[in-house]
């Protein structure tokens, strides 16, 4: 599985090497930028689909991600990988902190708490409803915190999973952390906590409207989304953008393109399947053309 992951990320790479920009882009990849594989990503798409798209193209004063041509037309696209986003990764450093400072106070119990509220201006009152919780398994809402449930562990090692039960059918960002401290007299004490935060649509929607910046309301402008390792998948993504798509809000985006791939078992072994999904914006400055738009829909393989 190993091997195969990283022919394809050599396929990638070989198909996209001809390209116009592609050298400043493969030198960030060379730096640990994640966020580069994923524009290079998107650019074998296109490639696939049978354009020679450019990478890191200027709009104005704007350096984007890639351009294609369309015949007479030019189309700029933005590429954003959200498990790689600030926003998410601030959001998962403190609900980290958060668990870590709740094994701490609490010694010798397993720790759920199911947020509510953003965990940045309520870090100590989050840790105090959790360490007043008593150990019994109950299952408490605090006001302003959301639900916390704690469990008697000592000698037993925790379970890690939910046992709070979650009406919102929506991704969580998900952290947990557990200590064990060994004693040679008494035996091993386990600790964990369990934090959940609930991904908002607000949450998520600030992630995509951070790029509007990038674009021009002159151009045909496409925002990418790789969904590959981010919570909530494709299908969850596919509902957010198109609640994002609005009427006074967000025009200078002409189509939301969501991309996954992921290795999928077959008889002769595991291959790597790609999902493709676009969404045209009916109140765009300028749409997409229909030839781009027919043909990133055809790059969909599904993974069954």
């Amino acid at each position: 599985m190993f091997v195969v992951g990283a022919i394809d990320h050599g396929l990638t790479l070989a198909a996209c090497e001809p390209l116009s920009g592609f050298g400043p882009v493969m030198d960030r990849l060379r730096g640990g930028e994640k966020s580069a594989l994923a524009e290079l990503q998107f650019a074998h798409g296109l490639i696939r689909c049978g354009f020679t798209p450019v990478l890191e193209p200027s709009s104005g004063s704007k350096v984007l991600d890639c351009s294609v041509e369309i015949g007479p037309e030019r189309v700029f696209a933005e590429v954003i990988s959200p498990e790689r986003a600030a926003a998410l990764r601030s959001a998962e450093d403190i609900i980290q902190r958060l668990a870590a400072k709740i094994v701490e106070r609490t010694r010798g119990s397993r720790s759920e708490v199911l947020l509510e509220t953003e965990p940045e201006a309520r870090f100590e009152a989050i840790v105090d409803a959790v360490t007043a919780a008593r150990p019994d398994g109950s299952v408490r809402n605090f006001e302003g915190v959301g639900w916390v449930r704690r469990d008697f562990l000592g000698p037993q090692p925790p379970n890690v999973g939910s046992w709070i039960y979650n009406p919102d059918p929506g991704p969580a960002l998900v952290v947990a952390s557990t200590s064990v401290d060994q004693r040679i007299d008494k035996g091993n004490t386990f600790t964990s906590a369990t934090v959940r935060l609930p991904l908002s649509d607000e949450r998520a929607h600030r992630l995509l409207s951070n790029e509007l910046s990038h674009f021009s309301g002159e151009e045909r402008n496409i925002l990418a989304v790789r969904v590959s390792e981010v919570p909530g998948g494709m299908k969850w993504w596919q509902s957010l953008a198109l609640r994002w798509l609005q009427p006074n809000r967000n025009r200078r985006v002409g189509a939301v393109v969501l991309f996954e791939q992921a290795q999928v078992a077959t008889h002769s072994g595991p291959v790597i399947r790609r999902r493709w999904q676009i969404m045209e914006n009916p109140y765009a400055y300028k749409p997409v053309p229909r030839s781009l738009i027919v043909a990133i829909s055809a790059l969909d393989e599904g993974f069954a």
